[in-house]
């Protein structure tokens, strides 16, 4: 191939030029205003990243706000108009009674914790039922304040027993008006009916 007589002079002048269009080696590049403050928002992004970094682990170890205690629920009285059953906060159980209706009374007494078996002497019943009224003193007692008020203490029937309480009022009759009128006892049997031949009160059954 041949080359034309005038490319090296013309290649020559162009470098040269270009050469000339360069700036001096000493010569410092400021940078524009818009990138300037692109830097200054960056560097200032990063020194936020930054402190959140270090204000994160603080927060989280930060402990947290206990709940405050929760006041003891209050005593939810059941009754009828025959009785009535109160559960106290120190674990004892009031009972009245108020007539001789007691439908409910084993379920309400048992719902409060007292192992109770409630029954009503049938004549004809012939099967003899252990009962006690050993220690008795210890779960039952009259309110100082109130005869009519029974007060109950469940923790103090013994293990595997059960407090008996018996309606021995006669048929028809409104009381027993109190419970110091009761037949009350203790036993570890779960009789089917309880006789009345083993009671002192008559016209029951």
């Amino acid at each position: 191939m041949t080359t034309p007589l005038n490319f090296q002079q013309r290649l020559g002048a162009e470098l040269t030029a270009r050469a000339a269009a360069l700036p001096a080696s000493g010569t410092r590049i400021t940078a524009g205003p818009r990138h300037a403050r692109r830097l200054v928002a960056t560097g200032f992004g990063l020194a936020a990243a930054t402190a959140a970094v270090v204000l994160v682990p603080h927060t989280a170890s930060a402990p947290a706000p206990q709940a405050a205690p929760t006041a003891a629920p209050p005593a939810v009285q059941l009754s009828t108009v025959s009785y009535t059953v109160t559960p106290n906060q120190d674990g004892t159980v009031s009972f009245q009674l108020m007539g001789a209706d007691w439908s409910g009374l084993q379920e309400a007494l048992r719902s409060v914790g007292v192992p109770a078996l409630v029954m009503t002497p049938s004549a004809d019943c012939h099967t003899k039922v252990a009962d006690s009224s050993e220690g008795l003193e210890k779960v039952m007692q009259l309110d100082p304040k109130n005869g009519r008020i029974a007060i109950l203490h469940p923790a103090a029937v013994p293990h595997g027993e059960k407090l008996l309480l018996l309606n021995t009022a006669p048929k028809g009759a409104t009381g027993p008006a109190t419970v110091a009128s009761l037949d009350v006892s203790l036993t570890s049997q779960t009789p089917g009916c309880y006789p009345l031949s083993q009671t002192n009160t008559v016209g029951v059954g």
